[in-house]
Formats: structure tokens, sequence, C-alpha cells
């Protein structure tokens, strides 16, 4: 081991000594230098930044043919080929003007969209050739590994992503373009998304509410599927993945093409399963874990330099298992289940789903186009209709259907239809500037027996503005403003003389959101972010009225009608270094509620009539949540980085002055990565090791959960790739073992830690193959 590293630090020295320099001028079209711009080579996950004058110089680069991308903000992204293979080289720009979307202007994690200079709050960043190491799970298990975005699970099928201790109605999932609007109240519902469909997903750290209305209090993931083509010819990929642990098999199948006779016109199909079974921990199994899920996303398109319309569609559905161990008959049972800390049986391995168990399909369509009106105008408009069908079937025969066994404990039927405007403007100098407009109509009808959540219907409606000025190559500003409104009337029961009956209930909403920042370069390779905003949300319908068992979750839930608004105000300050070998940001935040919703245990359990269930009723009151998030990654050699994340969060109720209750634990990890050009005929060959260490939730509230948190625990994964000749083309493979000791482990933010392990080892491969005229 030692000889090889000293191989590899040997290799890194002889790059070095044969390094070749570019520099080079970057200028707009009336020949003005562009301070500020970004110079990257993305292959080598190295730029800058150029000077006052508009040039750059880039050292160390190896004597090769390499990839350069320009960019700057209100101009289109060049790209150059640049021969080092002779000797230094020189490379002049000149960048067109173009109007470029404010909202996709961010400093990300990743790194060919890098710009110290116009962005103040941070964007997590996968791409596609990311995603394609991790296509196969859940689309929460894509986020995994994040800084600052955790998991919370209801076992092994279900994974919500949760941002700096916010999910659910605080979190915004833009998919497509389309506001995701299924059950995402309950926190064992996933994302009703096809983990093969993304092509790239944004993960926006902080209130965003600005651009993406009521609910982005917490952040704001962007999911975007693969463009168009806008060439003739047909191509397609085909993925293939199998998980060790559960026996999950998975398969996604690409084919898209454009007309010859046609220029623009461009089309998409796409389709996937997965099908799993129970999971296993490092000693047993988990009872009833297996899920079935298939999904098939179309797209057809038309575009022109002034003009562009797309039509999308897709239909998504699963069936999920509802582990058994969860659903207990008493009292007694329940609270031995927990003393006990593991399952009573040990079932095997089978592919079999019985209730309790969920089944989800989620439809979507949608259209959407833009209209250049003049070169600095740009007006968008996206319609969608969204119709989610939730059905959760209780482990014992429901009330009165003693001839139907498979009716549903409770069958949800919600539709909504959005429509959103908006007219980007700029650039005017170095002006940039958005306004829209938003409307949303939604409405939930309850076909069960069970009522946990009511009929309702809701009106949303909202308005914003949007600014952003680059005051100079080292200071920019942004600056938002939004007022939203809600009216919503529901039919929740009520006990009236001892019946259960039903009475209408309207509520109406009306609140602003705001946010200001400023990003300031104060070194040619550091930058300070500042950004502070105020965002709201309104109680979600469940948190109003929710009264009964969650069998999803094996959990009884009660609402508090009386339950107000929630409001913010968070301040985020971001440092980040960008150099040709260290890349470093630390972004610390402070997020104050007022009115802070929760679902908190009660002291007892309740026993009803279908079994004995843990208690939790939801309740209000002032919070403040303060953390920090830490990434980096340094290159030691051209073939070997590595790498630093973390998450500190502290979170406290300020009304009890206590710690908040279900906050994610603090964690720290990291990874050293290998990458070379060719091994053994495998191109591009890669080796991850991974490490991750999450401490133990030491800052509960006394004496009110069922059970003391989990204890820390440690994670050492492996991952390997590379491109494989395949024909005339390439096949990327993977192999990665995930828990690779095997530790036994139960994190904080799994519902179901109260009676069982997390999963144990899995061994994963995936294969890769594009076809067609790539």
């Amino acid at each position: 081991m030692i000889r090889a590293l000293g191989l590899l630090v040997l290799a890194g020295w002889a790059s070095a000594a044969t390094a070749q320099s570019l520099s080079g001028l970057v200028e707009d079209e009336t020949r003005r230098p562009v301070p500020g711009a970004t110079v990257l080579v993305p292959r080598l996950d190295v730029g800058t930044i150029t000077n006052a004058q508009g040039r750059f110089t880039l050292s160390d680069l190896p004597a090769d043919t390499l990839t350069v991308r320009v960019s700057f903000l209100g101009f289109e992204p060049v790209w150059r080929q640049v021969d080092l293979r002779t000797g230094d080289a020189q490379l002049n720009v000149v960048l067109t003007p173009v109007l470029t979307k404010l909202d996709e202007v961010v400093v990300t994690e990743d790194a060919t969209v890098r710009d110290l200079t116009i962005a103040n709050q941070p964007l997590a960043v996968l791409d596609a050739r990311e995603l394609d190491l991790e296509r196969g799970g859940s689309f929460g298990e894509l986020l995994d590994g994040l800084a600052g975005v955790t998991l919370l699970t209801t076992g092994p099928t279900v994974a919500k992503p949760v941002i700096r201790g916010l999910h659910s109605d605080r979190v915004r999932i833009i998919n497509a373009g389309v506001p995701q609007e299924g059950q995402q109240w309950g926190g064992e519902h996933a994302p009703e998304i096809d983990p093969f469909s993304p092509n790239r997903i944004e993960v926006l750290k902080g209130a965003a509410g600005v651009e993406y209305g009521v609910g982005a209090i917490g952040g704001v993931i962007r999911v975007e599927p693969r463009p168009l083509r806008s060439t003739p010819g047909l191509a397609g990929a085909a993925h293939v993945s199998g998980h060790s642990n559960n026996w999950l098999g998975a398969g996604g199948l690409l084919l898209e093409g454009g007309s010859g006779q046609l220029p623009g016109l461009g089309w998409r199909v796409q389709g996937s399963t997965r099908v799993g079974g129970n999971a296993r921990t490092p000693d047993y199994a988990l009872s009833n874990t297996g899920f079935r899920e298939s999904s098939l996303n179309t797209a057809v398109g038309f575009q022109r330099d002034r003009f562009g319309v797309e039509v999308l569609g897709s239909h998504f559905a699963t069936t999920l298992g509802v582990f058994r161990g969860a659903h207990i008959g008493n009292l007694t049972d329940l609270q031995r289940a927990i003393d006990r800390g593991r399952p009573s049986t040990n079932p095997g391995f089978t592919f079999g789903i019985d209730p309790p168990k969920q089944d989800v399909a989620h439809t979507t369509l949608s259209a959407r186009g833009f209209y250049r009106l003049k070169p600095s105008y740009r007006l968008e408009a996206q319609y969608s209709y969204q119709r989610n069908d939730r059905k959760e079937f209780d482990a014992h025969r429901p009330l009165g259907s003693n001839r139907d066994p498979n009716k549903p404990a409770f069958d949800l039927l919600l539709q909504t239809h959005t429509l959103d405007l908006k007219l980007q403007r700029g650039p005017f100098g170095r002006r940039f500037g958005t306004v829209g407009l938003s409307l949303m109509r939604q409405g939930n009808v309850n076909g069960a027996t069970g009522i946990l959540i009511p009929n309702f219907w809701a009106y949303t409606f909202g308005a914003f503005a949007r600014e952003s000025f680059v005051a100079t190559d080292r200071l920019s500003f942004d600056v938002g403003l939004r007022l939203d409104g809600r009216v919503q009337r529901a039919w929740p029961k009520v006990r009236v003389l001892g019946r259960r009956e039903f009475e209408s209930d309207d509520r109406t909403y009306f609140s602003p959101t705001g946010v200001a920042g400023f990003l300031y370069r104060f070194a040619d390779a550091w930058s300070v972010g500042v950004n502070l905003g105020s965002a709201w949300r309104p109680p979600g319908v469940n948190e109003l009225y929710s009264d009964g068992v969650h069998h999803g979750t094996a959990q009884y839930e009660l609402g508090d009608a009386s339950l107000g608004p929630e409001r913010n105000a968070s301040l985020e300050l971001t440092l980040r270094h960008v150099g040709p070998r260290l890349r470093f940001e630390a972004a610390s935040y402070v997020n104050r509620f007022w009115g802070y919703i929760v679902l908190f245990p009660s002291p007892e359990p309740i026993l009803t009539i279908r079994g004995a269930f843990p208690f939790f009723r939801y309740q209000q009151s002032d919070a403040r949540l303060a953390g920090l998030d830490l990434t980096g990654e340094l290159s030691l050699t051209e073939s070997v980085t590595l790498g630093l994340k973390g998450s500190l969060l502290r979170a406290d109720d300020l009304d009890a002055d206590e710690p908040l209750f279900m906050m994610p634990a603090n964690r720290i990890g990291g990874h050293i990565d290998w990458t070379g050009r060719s091994l053994l005929g495998v191109r591009e060959p890669t080796l991850s090791v991974q490490l991750e260490h999450v401490g133990q939730q030491t800052r509960v509230p006394e004496g009110v959960d069922y059970t003391d948190p989990p204890a820390a625990y440690t994670l050492l994964g492996l991952e390997t790739s590379g491109f494989v000749p395949f024909g005339p083309v390439s096949m990327r493979v993977s192999f990665e073992v995930t828990n690779l000791l095997d530790a036994r482990y139960r994190d904080f933010l799994s519902r179901y830690r109260y009676y069982a392990d997390d999963p144990g080892r899995s061994f994963i491969i995936r294969l890769s193959l594009p076809f067609g005229d790539q």
C-alpha cells in the first residue's frame, strides 16, 4: 500500500514537471474586457476567474488536448478545445450576450458551474455523470451524501430528503418545472419521481420562497430531465442495476430523437422499473419490506430561436410493503417490542407484499413554452395537471369490510392544477430581473372509512419580482419580494353529541416573502456571500385535522385546528474558495421560526380498536435552527483527490427551553478518490473509498420519546467504475459496496428505530450503455 502511494506521488511530480499553462483574454462583442468570467477545465476540475482586464492564466495543466468552458452571467457559455501537447497555449474568447434565467445562475458545488461573482446562496448539484453512479436506488437516496442533506426513512423502502432539519411541506420539489404536489405531508410519503429520469438535480439550501412560493421555507430541490434532442438522429441509453441486500433489480430505457425534415423538433420516451424484496439487517430480515415500482415519461417539443414549446407526460406507480413488526396488537406487546429492540421473528427473504402496504400512483401532464419578445425580454409560461392517488392498507381487516379484505384503510385522491408565468428582463448593463405570477387549484377527496386527511379544496396565488445587479467584478447584489395568498375549505370530522359528523372549515392566509443578499469576491479565489430572507407557510391539512392511525408510520396522529402559519427569518454566511487544487465551502446559518409546527410524541402510547400505537400530536412554538455545512476537495495529484463534508445542527424549542424534537444528528465524512486514464483496457477507471460518521443525537427533549436515541455509528463504503468498450460505444460499469463492514446501526431519523436496525451490507452493480447517434 505504501509503495502504491509512493508511485502515485511520483506520478504526480512527473506530471507537474511536464505541466503546461494556458492564458488568454475574455471580451464581449464590443471588445471590452469581461472581468469575473469563469474559465474552467471540467475534466480536471480546475478553473480560475478573469481579472479586471479580462485576462486569466491556468498553470500546472497536463500536456494534452483539453476542453475549456468560459462563462459569465448574461452571456452564452463558450466551449473551446486547446492543444497543450507541444507547449503553453493562448486562448482569446469573445462572449455573446444572451438572456439567462436568474434561478439558474447560482454558485454550485458542481465544478462545471462555478462562478464566485454572482451568487450568495449555496446550491448542491448532481449532474448526469454523478447520477449514473447512483441509479437503481430511490429518488431520496440519490441526494444522500450531500452536505446539509439527510434522509427521513420509513424502513428500507421510503426515503425522504431533509434539508438542514426541514422536510415535507417545508421543502419544495420542482420536477421538470412542475411543483411536485403529492401527499408530501406524510413523513413516510416519498417523492413520486422516477429515479432514472433526472439528468440533473439541484438542491438549494435555505429559504427560496421568492422564486418558488409557499412551501419553500426550508429549501428547493429542482429535478431536470434530459433536454430534448435538437439535432437529427436517434439515440438512447439503457441502465441496469442489482442490489444484493434485498435482491433489488432495476432497469431503465431511454429513447430520444430529432427530426431531419423539421429542424427544432425533438422527442423523448423513458421508462423504468424497480422490484425488491425483504431487506436484511446484519442479523435478521425485515418482514414485508418489499416493493414494486414502474414509471413512464414522455416529452415532445419544438424550438426556434425566438420561441419554443414542450409537452410532457409521466406516470409513476408503486406498491410498498410496510414493516409488519411496527404494527402491534396491544400496549403490553408494544412496550415489549420497544424493549426487545428487534422483531420477534425472522421471516427470511420473500418478494411478497401483504398488508400493511401502500399503493401510490402519480400522473403529471404539463405544457410549457417561451417567447422572446426582444433580445432582452423572454416570456415563459407553464401549465400542469397532477393526479395523486394514494391507498394505504391496514394490517387488520378494515371496519365494516368483512366482504372485502382488500379495502384500504384510507384512500386519498389529490388533483392539482398549476399555472406559472414569468417575464425575464435583461441584461441591461449589469442588471437582470424576473417578475412572475403563479396560480394553483387543489382538491382532495377521501374515499375510505379512515378520515386521517379530510376532503378539502384550496386556491393559492402569488406574484413576485426579483432583481440582480453585478456592481463590479467583485461585488453583486440580489433582492426579491413576493406576495402569496391561500383560500381553503376543508370538511374535517368533529364530535357532535358523541357522534362523528363533518363540518366545513374556511381559512384564508396572506403574507409576503422577501430576500436580500450580496456576494463579495475579496481575492482571486475567495468570496463571501451574505443572504437574509423571510418566508412563511400555512399549516397543512394534516397538521390541522389529523385524527387517526397513520398506517404507513404505524403511529396515531392528532392535529390541532388552532394552529396558525409558520414564519421564519434566516441569516446565512457562506465562505468559498475555488482554486486549481483546493475547493472549499463553509455555510453557516441561523433560521428563526415563529409558530414552528412539530409532530411531538406524547408520553404514553394509545390503544385503538386496531391495536396499540405510539401517540403523536401536532403542536406549535417558536424555534431556532442554527448550523454549519462544510464541503471541500483537495487534489493531491492529477489522479488523487481527498474530500471532506460535514453538517452540524443545533435546534431549540424556544418556548419550552429544550431541544427541538426529530432533528438529524451531526455528521462528518470524507472520501479518497483515484481516477486514471486507462487500466487493463478500461477507460477512465475510478476507485473511491468513503467514510461517514454520524454522532448520537443527544439533544432531545427529556422524558417524551419512547426509547433513548440510537448510538453513534460509522459506515464505510467502496466504489469503482470505468468505461468498457462495447462495439462502437463504451459501456459504463460500476461496482459498489455499501456498509462494507456490515455494521449494526439505527439512524435517529428512521421511523422504525423503535423496533429494528437499518439495512446491512449490500453489493451493487450498475451497467449503463448508450447507443445510437450520440
